[in-house]
């Protein structure tokens, strides 16, 4: 609700996101199955196989991960990722921290380049996830998250992404404290309510840099 004083009276109104447009949806999608099945086809056909290799050297369990998130109207699907991790019985419970001793030695290179999000792009092209969008935390997280954060719920209004705004823009990495997760919130916001492709374009960019330049917030 956008709230506004008229008069000495106060006034309440349904906001308006750009993203809701009948075009815009339209145009956001159709990018969406562009841009995943371009990265599917010419980066993941032959990136799978060769991480595969690397990753069952190193540790036991499967290559590809799969982890319960909450995604539009905390609807829960499985997000998938290059394991990056032991096989371990706290991957759904416990948050990764820096120096965490359950990441692997390939896992580390991948989470920092964030190669390790690849396979969200099969979550994009079944319609799950969008390109950009607010990421998509553990379900344990968003139950602790939406009770106690104000306006939480708004992030999941539209559907998770694989990259955003407020990764961009230097809120990822642990969340150590509530001012973490509100500091990345206002950016969600922020983006759902001011969407429009250009910005879309410009994350794309912003996080294709990060991945060639690294990023030390990455654990």
């Amino acid at each position: 609700m956008a709230v506004d004083n008229v008069q000495y009276l106060f006034t309440y109104t349904l906001k308006k996101k750009s993203v809701e447009g009948v075009f815009n949806r339209i145009l956001k999608r159709f990018f969406d199955i562009v841009f995943s099945l371009f990265v599917i086809v010419f980066i993941l056909s032959w990136l799978l196989p060769v991480l595969y290799i690397f990753i069952k050297i190193e540790s036991k369990g499967a290559a590809i991960f799969k982890q319960k998130r909450n995604g539009l109207n905390y609807e829960i699907f499985d997000c998938f990722k290059f394991r990056s991790m032991r096989v371990n019985n706290f991957s759904d419970k416990k948050t990764t921290i820096k120096g965490d001793e359950r990441i692997t030695k390939i896992g580390r290179f991948i989470r920092k380049t964030s190669i390790d999000e690849l396979p969200q792009f099969f979550n994009v092209l079944k319609g799950e996830m969008t390109v950009v969008g607010p990421r998509p935390h553990m379900v344990s997280q968003t139950e602790m998250f939406k009770d106690t954060i104000y306006n939480f719920g708004e992030r999941h209004t539209v559907k998770p992404g694989i990259t955003g705004l407020a990764q961009v823009s230097g809120c990822r990495g642990e969340i150590k404290n509530n001012n973490d997760i509100r500091s990345r919130l206002k950016y969600d916001v922020f983006y759902i309510e001011k969407w429009s492709f250009y910005l879309d374009l410009k994350i794309i960019l912003q996080t294709i840099l990060q991945v060639f330049n690294g990023d030390e917030r990455a654990i």
